[in-house]
């Protein structure tokens, strides 16, 4: 009677599960254990049975249904789900954020940007009391007589 043990690792066997050590000792207890040998072949060709049933019944399913499958038409697979719906609704609103951002920065000016020529700034001088503006670079009275 074969044991647990044996028949899992027969299985490993089959499986190519075992290491090196493992397959050559099993290997070996196959050429020196007659009775082992027996349940190795006797495991084997329950596997190959099985498979070939297996198959045989999946061709016997097969011929049976064929007849259905020619009345009705060959029909092609089509995948339920549109890939082109998808795509536009992910790109359609992404273009549009892009082109809203794209407008937003051309419209908002830039922290950094320098005040307008035209503008006059007032800085303070040392003279805390005075409030005339300072010349600033780019003012186009520079050098202009105040008094025209």
């Amino acid at each position: 009677m074969i044991r647990i043990d044996d028949i899992e690792l027969i299985d490993r066997f089959i499986h190519e599960e075992l290491s090196p050590l493992e397959k050559k000792n099993f290997e070996q207890r196959v050429r020196d254990d007659r009775e082992f040998s027996k349940e190795v072949r006797k495991h084997i060709e329950a596997i190959r049975t099985v498979r070939s049933y297996s198959s045989i019944r999946f061709m016997e399913t097969l011929e049976q249904q064929m007849p259905d499958w020619k009345s009705g038409g060959y029909k092609s697979y089509s995948p339920s789900i549109d890939t082109t719906k998808i795509m536009l609704r992910i790109f359609i609103p992404a273009l549009i954020l892009g082109i809203s951002y794209g407008i937003f920065k051309i419209v908002q000016p830039s922290e950094h940007q320098p005040p307008a020529k035209h503008e006059q700034t007032v800085q303070p001088t040392e003279d805390t009391n005075s409030t005339e503006p300072a010349i600033t670079p780019g003012d186009s009275s520079v050098g202009k007589d105040s008094t025209q």
